[in-house]
This record gives structure tokens, sequence and C-alpha cells, in this order.
């Protein structure tokens, strides 16, 4: 896949995505997101782990492994 999917299991809001490196590196920042099923592409990441940090409007938080593997 040329995509990373992310889904907020129909709740929607204002949130922001930030996805690091195994080295704390920031490799992408977006925010303004309004969509529930969001796609990321990921054409030039190299495989890896990620680190995937979701913040709502409200300042919540949560953080998500991502594992990249193309073949």
């Amino acid at each position: 896949q040329d995509n990373i999917r992310i889904l907020s299991h129909g709740k929607s809001g204002n949130y922001s995505l930030e996805l690091y490196d195994t080295n704390s590196r920031l490799v992408l920042s977006t925010g303004g997101i309004f969509n529930s099923d969001l796609r990321i592409p990921i054409p030039d990441f190299t495989n890896g782990i990620y680190f995937c940090v979701i913040k709502d409007d409200k300042g919540e938080a949560f953080t998500r492994r991502i594992v990249i593997n193309k073949r």
C-alpha cells in the first residue's frame, strides 16, 4: 500500500497528527484534520517503525506505533 489509513471510528472534530521515526525526528506534521478517515501517503518513507501522535482540539492525545514494510 502507498498510504497509512487512520480511522477515528465515526468521531469527527479538529485533529492534528505528528509522525515520528524511532530517533524522535518529526517526519510529518499536519493539522486541521476534520475527516474521520484519513489517508497519509507514504511513498517516500523508508521501512521501519514510526510513532503517530494524534491530538484533538481539547488537548487530548494518543500515540500509536506504525510499522512500514514496503516490499
